[in-house]
């Protein structure tokens, strides 16, 4: 149904997240006929703990948390690995090929975020961006033939300084059909996460 690629892994805990996520990507696409991950954050952020789980790891989307100044708040995402535990804070932005401005603007908008999450003993705090390639929906005739559009959109993921940085594209007939979203005339085939450690 897809293909996924790491353009960075510097978090070697995280990997086996990402083994499963290809799997519920394709899985999702093949039962309901559209990717999970045009929804929005919270489908998004649903994804990853389902891999995190399915992985063996703990995790769970959207709990109450301490903030800075004693604020009571939400944290998007929490996983514990074998040898990890990571408070996450995500945002969700639909690009066009060369939008470097929005994945960054999205990255930095997360760390601000994660940093105000107050941070427990042990735990690693990180800014986690859903990237979604957003084309008309009148290009996905074209697309398996616009290999530089794919190109364009790695090159905008891999460049941003992130510790993880991986894509997921559709590769297939079946699969570009099943990424068009007719309502809002807009075409979906590739989406990248990145996760950035904060210090």
């Amino acid at each position: 149904m897809g293909k996924s690629e790491f353009l960075s892994d510097r978090i070697d805990s995280l990997k086996p997240v990402f083994a499963n996520l290809k799997k519920i990507i394709d899985n999702y696409i093949e039962i309901e006929g559209e990717p999970p991950y045009w929804l929005n954050e919270t489908a998004s952020v649903s994804m990853i703990v389902a891999a995190a789980s399915r992985a063996g790891f703990i995790a769970m989307s959207d709990y109450r948390g301490d903030k800075a100044s004693t604020q009571r708040g939400r944290c998007d995402l929490y996983i514990r690995t074998d040898r990890k535990k990571f408070e996450i804070e995500a945002k969700a932005v639909y690009v066009r090929p060369g939008a470097r401005k929005a994945i960054e603007s999205a990255l930095l908008r997360a760390g601000c975020d994660a940093v105000r999450v107050e941070k427990a003993g042990g735990y690693d705090r990180a800014a986690m961006v859903f990237a979604v390639l957003s084309l008309p929906v009148q290009q996905s005739k074209e697309w398996e033939n616009r290999s530089e559009d794919m190109k364009s959109f790695k090159a905008l993921c891999g460049s941003q300084g992130a510790d993880v940085c991986w894509i997921w594209h559709a590769d297939s007939s079946e699969a570009y059909n099943r990424c068009k979203d007719n309502r809002s005339g807009r075409f979906y085939p590739a989406m990248a996460i990145l996760v950035k450690r904060l210090k």
